[in-house]
């Protein structure tokens, strides 16, 4: 996130942020914020971020054994958040038990939250992720 060159040291109530997606060049949000001097950071809220199965959007799935329990769920959103170019990720939802079921058939691109490495191709158990992603340097108030 770089706020505008010209608006780093003033105040503002609303202030545009640039966020380089992946998918998408860039998405450009208008936050209603107040900041004063900081340096490369203006994204002071999380962007909610759903996988649909690319490569920046991984659904979660797991390669020798599954526990879906509140730290599975963490680590399939932190990877997701890191595949689509943030830092931070913390878990909101999920489509389904990813240890009983499957959201999805065919080749996809998943987080392995087993061996916390990234994977090509099928999986016979896997979910999809909803995840606020954010960078370490934000100004976020959201709880895990």
């Amino acid at each position: 996130c770089h706020p505008p060159a010209m608006a780093r040291n003033r105040f503002s109530a609303t202030q545009e942020c640039h966020i380089s997606t992946g998918d998408v060049p860039w998405i450009t949000l208008t936050l209603a914020l107040v900041f004063a001097a900081l340096p490369d950071r203006c994204c002071a809220t999380d962007v909610r971020v759903t996988s649909d199965g690319s490569l920046q959007r991984p659904f979660c799935s797991y390669q020798f054994s599954c526990t879906w329990n509140l730290d599975s769920k963490n680590v399939c959103a932190q990877m997701l958040c890191e595949a689509a170019g943030f830092e931070r990720g913390a878990f909101v939802s999920a489509s389904n038990n990813m240890c009983s079921g499957s959201f999805v058939s065919g080749s996809q691109h998943y987080c392995i939250v087993d061996t916390h490495k990234y994977y090509v191709g099928d999986a016979t158990h896997d979910a999809q992720i909803v995840a606020d992603c954010s960078m370490l340097g934000s100004n976020s108030s959201s709880s895990s």
